[in-house]
């Protein structure tokens, strides 16, 4: 411990911090947080976007398959309220004997199937689609678009986009 004849400004204790200080820093800390909060919310809507997104695209291309091996029509029905499909065989309509494939936290069904019944995609005994589609799924600011056509093929997946759409409902 330092003693000094005379308390001057030089001998004083100047341990500790002000409260400017403090109050600088924490708003520096707040500030980057939240910068950090937003980036990392943003990229998890993409990342549960384009799983959902090659979740839903696999499971069309494998009905396609089993239907084309196996002689049998299939259909996948979407349900927007529950944000999840159910693949089942066109005669088998025993509810529970479907695949049941819900979609990731925070991505919803923003478009129904264009379909003649406006919720059901199908494919025939020879794996070719009852008719051509398109969903179109959403995450936060983010939607991307599954498209097939009959005489195309293949089901085209695309953009990543951020952008607003209304809601589909029954």
């Amino acid at each position: 411990m330092k003693i000094c004849p005379k308390v001057s400004k030089s001998c004083r204790n100047n341990s500790g911090f002000t409260l400017i200080e403090l109050v600088t820093v924490m708003a520096l800390i707040s500030i980057v947080g939240g910068i950090a909060l937003v980036t990392t919310s943003r990229s998890i809507h993409r990342y549960n976007l384009q799983n959902a997104s090659l979740t839903l695209q696999a499971d069309l291309r494998q009905m396609q398959r089993l239907a084309l091996v196996e002689g049998r029509a299939y259909h996948i029905t979407f349900d927007a309220v529950g944000n999840f499909y159910v693949i089942n065989l066109m005669d088998s309509e025993v509810a529970g004997m479907g695949t049941t494939v819900f979609l990731p936290n925070g991505v919803t069904i923003h478009t129904p199937p264009t379909t003649s019944d406006g919720t059901t995609i199908h494919y025939t005994e020879r794996g070719t689609p009852g008719r051509g589609f398109t969903i179109v799924l959403r995450s936060g600011r983010y939607q991307q678009q599954l498209t097939r056509t009959v005489s195309g093929g293949r089901i085209e997946v695309g953009p990543m986009e951020v952008g607003s759409i209304v809601p589909w409902s029954r």
